[in-house]
């Protein structure tokens, strides 16, 4: 609902510019370009980078750098040749998963500085998540020179050994358990899954603090959005005779909220000139709702940064109840550009339960490896909790467990650098809006794109993310939103996507 203007023709020109930059340009660095910098000598490198290199070369370049790269990887596993090709942008494109990359960096015999490059740079997720058992073990392995596999059966021992009551505590322990892990890191196997056992309340699986960025950047939104719902309603109010209503009523402005759709049914009651016409309706009764109303928070936050991308319905105002975007083919958009959904949001926001969830499921599993006979109680239990019925012996209960964590696995989505970004742009273009104000300024293009790079690189840094850069999609989409004369949003930009050929 902020800024609902048209794109002027000056700035239109620019942004259309910057789109089909962002669809046809090799500039972009997604993971086929770092892999393939990894792998390529120096001087097919710098013909990678140059904008003389032809397509065919490209190609030719991908090809070598692929064979040079699955020569080395080949007797480990860690993906189909099929998906490996991808990763490099051979008959299609891939990104691999994160446990993919915890397999290469055995593979490859990382140092965990190169693993944190793969991660952050590469995959564009999170650094090294300490908080996740798996991936502090995957790690130790790491720093001590272990195989994956010996990595693999410390996991198992860990699942199959910590105490099936254990409480896994839901505060930010980021720090702390980097700290004890430097301590404990140099400890033999044993000893160091010993000490695991011990801290297992610590091991959540996922960044708090990443999570609280990104719980505190949708509550800034969601304000903002209330704030001008309200703007808007009290200017469309300015059409009806609500004021001299509310007088009638001795309606105080503090009392608006909660009479507004009274005045609505009361004129609508009206005949002839007295009634309000149909659209003037709809648009007071849709800024009330975000404004008074609404619980469907998640809804209100996606309507407003994917406005234009989202279908409305025939002679709707408002979204459905439930988001749904038109087709990607109606904007000029690359793939790397996602919108988020209700349920990505519902998933990242209710990923303490979730992965709760996967590591309670993942504990049953690993301590039913040696055993027989029937299912444990404890187990049962926990099944039933789940509103699942227990099989009655420990074969099938292993299988159920199998099939279970698999689905459980798919729910759990970390916040990710793509979830943070457009919120975090949204939040400081208001902030931007509110300081230039209070300081009597006029809008700056430069300053402007400065005041959102220095926010989001605060975030980004304190979740171990990548940093603002034009190489990447996103970023380069979002900067594409400070026009010489105004700033935009990124649903403005995106409605110019939908209007390029």
């Amino acid at each position: 609902m902020w800024k609902e203007r048209m794109v002027n023709v000056n700035d239109s020109i620019l942004i259309r510019k910057k789109l089909y930059k962002l669809n046809d340009s090799e500039d972009f660095e997604d993971f086929d370009r770092f892999l393939m910098k990894k792998v390529l000598g120096k001087e097919q490198i710098q013909e990678l980078l140059s904008e003389k290199t032809t397509d065919k070369r490209i190609q030719q370049l991908r090809e070598e750098a692929y064979l040079i790269f699955y020569k080395e990887v080949k007797a480990d596993k860690v993906a189909s040749r099929t998906t490996i090709k991808r990763w490099f942008g051979l008959n299609g494109y891939g990104r691999p998963k994160r446990k993919q990359i915890f397999k290469l960096a055995f593979a490859l015999k990382m140092a965990e500085e190169e693993l944190e490059e793969y991660l952050v740079q590469g995959i564009l997720q999170p650094g090294v998540q300490i908080n996740d058992y798996r991936e502090m073990i995957y790690r130790y392995g790491i720093d001590r020179s272990l195989s994956y596999e010996e990595c693999v059966d410390m996991i198992r021992v860990f699942e199959k050994h910590v105490y099936k009551d254990t409480v896994i505590e839901q505060n930010t322990h980021t720090a702390l358990l980097w700290e004890m892990y430097r301590a404990n890191c140099t400890k033999p196997k044993e000893e160091f899954l010993l000490w695991m056992c011990s801290n297992a309340g610590f091991f959540k699986g996922y960044s708090k603090v990443a999570l609280r960025h990104f719980m505190e950047m949708k509550s800034q939104m969601l304000t903002y959005i209330r704030q001008n719902a309200q703007e808007q309603l009290f200017i469309l109010l300015e059409e009806t005779d609500f004021r001299e209503w509310a007088v009638e009523n001795g309606l105080s402005k503090e009392d608006y909220g909660d009479n507004i759709y009274r005045y609505i049914k009361n004129v609508s009651r009206r005949k002839g000139q007295g009634n309000l016409d149909p659209d003037l309706k709809e648009a007071i009764l849709e800024c009330n709702w975000v404004a008074y109303s609404s619980r469907d928070k998640t809804t209100d936050l996606l309507a407003e940064l994917y406005a234009s991308a989202i279908e409305t319905g025939e002679g709707k105002i408002r979204p459905q109840k439930r988001i749904s975007y038109k087709g990607r083919n109606e904007f000029m958009l690359p793939d790397q550009i996602h919108f988020m959904t209700d349920k990505h949001i519902s998933q990242i926001i209710g990923i303490a339960q979730q992965k709760e969830k996967e590591i309670r499921l993942s504990q049953a599993l690993g301590s039913l490896e040696d055993a027989e006979g029937s299912c444990p109680e404890w187990i049962g239990k926990m099944l039933e909790e789940y509103g699942i019925t227990p099989p009655a012996d420990v074969a099938g209960t292993r299988n159920l467990l199998r099939k279970l964590l698999t689905m459980q696995e798919q729910r759990c989505h970390i916040v990710q650098r793509d979830d943070l970004l457009p919120l975090i742009h949204y939040v400081a273009q208001r902030k931007y809006e509110e300081l230039i104000q209070e300081q009597n300024q006029s809008y700056h293009s430069e300053n402007a794109k400065i005041f959102f790079i220095q926010m989001a690189d605060t975030i980004l840094l304190e979740c171990r993310m990548a940093p603002i850069s034009e190489k990447y999609h996103l970023d380069y989409l979002l900067l594409s939103c400070y026009g010489e004369d105004y700033m935009y949003s990124l649903a403005d930009v995106i409605e110019e996507a939908g209007m390029l050929e």
